[in-house]
């Protein structure tokens, strides 16, 4: 695949020095290229840039996506209460995606990509895999104690002071 990207050099270096909730999947973009042609040395100065990204924007980060993970969580409950099954696995899913947005931000390692998101988040823990698996078999019986197992590993990072 060839991506061509028709943006300033300098708006392209302030994107990778940014930390979003979402920054998992888009550090990517970043940080992984094959050069055909770059007569000005820009590649080797984004990959600096990108790779060189201070502590104090991943806390903040995980501030603010904490509430994803923390309202999403709340959702598939709700869904569990309300004995709608879709709505439980639907939610699921969304509460495991804020989970490896979490993840990512607190090891400070972007993804692959979001096509191999799930593997790659299985593969680092926290109980990610076990989520992975019920969800992926729509194993209703076992949602709430993986997620609540998931939660408890994560759910001090970026939390709010009290």
């Amino acid at each position: 695949m060839v991506d061509c990207d028709m943006q300033p050099a300098s708006r392209i270096l302030a994107a990778a020095q940014r930390v979003t909730r979402r920054w998992s999947i888009q550090a990517d973009q970043y940080r992984h290229h094959l050069v055909i042609w770059d007569p000005e040395q820009f590649f080797p100065r984004l990959w600096a840039v990108a790779n060189d990204l201070q502590p104090e924007a991943f806390a903040q980060a995980q501030q603010v996506n904490w509430w994803d993970v923390y309202e999403m969580r709340g959702k598939v409950f709700n869904a569990q209460l309300a004995q709608d099954h879709p709505r439980t696995i639907y939610m699921g899913w969304g509460f495991a995606y804020s989970a490896a947005m979490h993840i990512a931000l607190k090891d400070r390692r972007p993804y692959e990509s979001e096509r191999t998101i799930w593997h790659d988040v299985s593969a680092r823990g926290y109980g990610m895999k076990e989520l992975v698996d019920v969800l992926t078999k729509g194993d209703l019986a076992k949602v709430t104690e993986v997620i609540n197992n998931v939660w408890e590993q994560i759910k001090t990072w970026g939390a709010p002071e009290e």
